[in-house]
């Protein structure tokens, strides 16, 4: 049976308050807390703006009118917003110390579903523009800003109200930036613990390696014992990412044992009917013959914009075709 999240286990997962526990077993970070105002304002702005970049498009059809250069002229208002000198040379110092490059997020989620828009195709960044970009493209980063706390409750009530999923008036939004360096995607393992117990494991990657399950007698050990090693955490129940490398389970991040946290191999049905047995954990890696990932499937629909997304479900290329020539005929209509 599931049980009510609260507002604390939330809280209680975020970087800066698990990474002073775990310091040793995680990999180097620095944490900018509070985020900078300018960040935030420029998070909370529609459209990406870049450092120097012009916002005039040359308009190859000719047909641009005085409407256009109209909400051009906005856009470089809204530009404005982009964060101030210090900031940005604050962001650069945090990564010359990181040996050059990092991986950001906020308190909680990493902008992995916009590494679309990186030329890397990862979330490495070497500057303080790779920062700003890969989160101001990411929803992850945006539900961190506005949505952290839905389907909340508080601990002495029950039920999920707009009380519970407001901001504590004490809280502050969080820049992490953290070391950056090459993970190979077998490495990677998503834990469940209940009870202090870990009780299901899977694989993070989603393609099939045909040496994780021989393997696997040897990583399991040292899951358990990074597990072990997190008994401080203040909740009985959490989600934490780890890479194993020689031998040694690495942290990567805690998330919280609620649905919202993306269960992969494992429904949250199951996860939360699992109780710790004398064989847990239960290990699901991917099977031979399942259909293999380029890499690029994930977060698909963060890509392009909703509606192309949509329109595009279960019909070929020559029925999609056609129903965007309806769809721009029917938007040229409405400009008219």
């Amino acid at each position: 049976m599931a049980t009510p999240v609260t507002k604390q286990h939330i809280l209680n997962c975020q970087f800066s308050n698990w990474y002073s526990l775990f310091r040793t077993l995680t990999p180097k970070a620095k944490v900018i807390k509070p985020i900078p105002t300018s960040i935030l304002k420029y998070l909370d702005e529609d459209g990406i703006y870049l450092k120097n970049v012009s916002n005039t498009i040359e308009d190859v059809t000719d047909r641009e009118n005085e409407e256009g250069r109209e909400e051009e002229e906005e856009d470089t208002q809204v530009s404005s917003y982009y964060p101030d000198k210090s900031t940005i040379q604050l962001i650069e110092r945090v990564i010359s110390d990181l040996d050059g490059a990092v991986v950001p997020k906020l308190n909680w989620s990493s902008p992995k579903d916009a590494v679309w828009i990186m030329p890397t195709g990862s979330m490495k960044c070497t500057s303080a523009e790779d920062v700003l970009l890969i989160l101001k493209s990411s929803d992850f980063v945006t539900h961190d800003l506005d949505y952290a706390f839905d389907d909340c409750i508080e601990e002495d009530n029950q039920e999920a109200d707009s009380t519970s999923q407001r901001f504590p008036s004490d809280f502050s939004h969080e820049l992490i930036l953290k070391e950056w360096f090459p993970i190979h995607p077998s490495t990677e393992f998503r834990c469940f613990v209940k009870g202090k117990n870990l009780i299901a494991v899977c694989q993070r990657d989603d393609n099939y390696y045909d040496f994780l399950e021989h393997e696997m007698k040897e990583i399991l050990p040292v899951l358990r014992d990074l597990t072990s090693k997190l008994s401080e955490f203040p909740d009985p129940n959490f989600v934490f990412d780890t890479y194993v490398q020689q031998n040694r389970a690495w942290l990567i991040d805690i998330n919280p044992f609620f649905a919202r946290t993306d269960g992969l191999l494992f429904s949250w049905e199951e996860l939360y009917a699992m109780d710790y047995e004398k064989n847990s954990p239960e290990i699901r890696l991917i099977p031979k013959g399942a259909m293999p990932s380029s890499g690029g499937a994930n977060f698909y629909t963060n890509r392009v914009p909703f509606d192309l997304v949509a329109a595009s479900q279960g019909e070929n290329l020559l029925e999609f075709a056609e129903k965007m020539q309806s769809l721009t005929s029917e938007s040229t209509k409405d400009e008219v």
